[in-house]
């Protein structure tokens, strides 16, 4: 969905909600709505968080990630430096050979959320989609981010 749908809204009217807030979106929100805010794009970061609310669910009921497209989008930059740097080659760019350890760290990502007993809800910034059979014909619009984001 495009910015300004009521994706954040709506999301922080769930019950007793634990927002990972990757963008400052949440920050003007928390006059009208009570919930936890958690302001961080990093992975690591964001895991952590996960696997506290697992570990002890501190009385929340929904987490939710608003975007998760930074989260994407920092997982996939870590792996290419990783890799410039591995090949020497600062012109590095992916091969699809290199796509499989970041679908296993966001597919990790994925699974620890899910494992939580509670609401889950992840946003997205949206991206174009196209045709397939026609060059360059917009359909509309998909979220931005991993193809396997449920």
């Amino acid at each position: 969905m495009e910015a300004g749908t009521g994706k954040t809204v709506t999301s922080l009217q769930f019950p007793n909600v634990a927002c990972i807030d990757t963008e400052k979106g949440t920050k003007h929100y928390g006059k009208f709505f009570d919930f936890h805010r958690i302001e961080t794009s990093s992975p690591k970061e964001v895991l952590k968080a996960v696997e506290e609310l697992i570990e002890d669910p501190q009385g929340f009921k929904t987490i939710v990630i608003d975007p998760f497209t930074p989260l994407y989008e920092k997982i996939m930059d870590a792996h290419l430096t990783r890799l410039k740097i591995k090949n020497g080659n600062p012109n590095y760019t992916l091969q699809p050979k290199d796509y499989r350890p970041i679908k296993a760290e966001i597919k990790n990502l994925i699974d620890r959320l899910l494992s939580l007993d509670m609401n889950v809800i992840v946003t997205a910034r949206s991206a174009t989609l196209y045709s397939q059979e026609e060059f360059m014909k917009i359909l509309g619009t998909k979220p931005d981010g991993p193809k396997d984001l449920p």
